[in-house]
């Protein structure tokens, strides 16, 4: 446990003296996001602060991560996401362009042997699944995580938050079930996440970009099929449907919304959860820390889902998805057919 807490202390340091010159750099690069539009922010605030926790993560990670074609296929995949999105922050690209890459990335990890193995099925047997099928499955499972949080990180230090708190979930998880490489990327994300909240909480000085939340959802992917989803384990899948519970429904729900609008899937829209609990009359902070609250709140529940059985698994898993299915409703992130769900004559920006 030594070992662990002292990967997140290298973290947090590396990030915390490294976040204010990623700051003068995204505004001397003109990476700024300006106050209007779909942009809350009162002020105009560099959006390059992702620079910094990509040093702390690789320094680290290189440092630490046993030799071996994953940690080269990691760091190579961290490498060419973060490149993307710093592009995307500086020139922006369009989505076609950033989904092939995220594809690319995807695969570039894959070739290097990280993928999904083994699926479960009641009463606790499970399958091994042949590279034809568990390559596509590891793909798919990575872009989607790359963009869950990409799409939540809309709030001063909600993406950050998040993504430390489903770190620290799937870290005692990783412990528990003896997965090493895990425990030690779980271990730098926390700490490099953490010290960036110190600039990044509202009123927030510096924002990640689509370089730092394309990073954090790459490393929360790789994460999750090197630890919760390797497991062979009859609630494997609940497991990091749980602790990333926010990014995931949120992503779900926008699917749905953009879907029933006749909207691109990719495209950008003001109907996200943490928008529509602000139009309710929430600031910025109390949103995101009921976020972390629900964060949390899910995070210990896929803890109880790993040492549970398959009952107690499914259990959470129906009641998450019900709750946030009726959330939706409730908060106007999926509109009624009729159009007057709750919260659908609000609009912000």
């Amino acid at each position: 446990m030594v070992l662990y807490v002292g990967l997140a202390a290298a973290a947090f340091l590396i990030t915390l003296v490294l976040t204010p010159l990623a700051r003068r750099i995204g505004i001397a690069l003109n990476m700024v996001d300006h106050p209007g539009g779909r942009h809350i922010n009162k002020y105009a605030t560099p959006r390059s602060g992702g620079l910094a926790i990509f040093v702390a993560f690789i320094a680290v990670f290189l440092c630490s991560a046993p030799d071996g074609p994953a940690k080269i296929g990691i760091v190579l995949g961290a490498i060419v996401i973060f490149i993307l999105g710093f592009l995307d922050d500086l020139y922006g690209l369009s989505a076609p362009v950033k989904l092939v890459v995220q594809i690319a990335v995807a695969l570039i990890v894959t070739s290097f042997g990280v993928r999904i193995r083994c699926i479960s099925h009641p009463p606790g047997g499970f399958s091994e699944i042949r590279a034809v099928w568990g390559i596509p499955l590891t793909v798919l499972w990575m872009v989607a995580m790359m963009n869950m949080i990409n799409l939540i990180d809309g709030l001063d230090g909600l993406a950050g938050g998040v993504t430390a708190i489903a770190s620290s979930t799937l870290f005692f998880i990783a412990i528990m079930k003896g997965q090493f490489l895990a425990a030690i990327m779980c271990s730098i994300l926390v700490g490099s996440t953490l010290a960036f909240l110190v600039f990044n909480f509202h009123p927030a000085k510096v924002f990640m970009g689509d370089g730092g939340a394309l990073l954090l959802g790459y490393i929360l992917g790789v994460i999750s099929v090197q630890g919760a989803l390797k497991a062979a384990t009859a609630v494997t899948l609940v497991i990091p449907v749980l602790a990333l519970g926010v990014p995931f429904f949120d992503t779900l729900l926008a699917i749905v919304r953009r879907v029933r609008a006749g909207q691109p899937i990719m495209a950008a829209d003001r109907g996200h959860l943490h928008h529509k609990m602000m139009d309710l009359g929430l600031t910025q902070r109390q949103t995101v820390l009921i976020l972390y609250m629900i964060s949390a709140v899910l995070g210990g529940a896929a803890l109880i889902a790993t040492i549970s059985d398959v009952p107690v698994s499914a259990f959470f898993l129906v009641a998450f998805l019900g709750t946030g299915v009726y959330g939706g409703y409730r908060f106007g992130v999926i509109e009624r057919e009729n159009g007057h769900g709750p919260g659908s004559g609000h609009t912000r920006g």
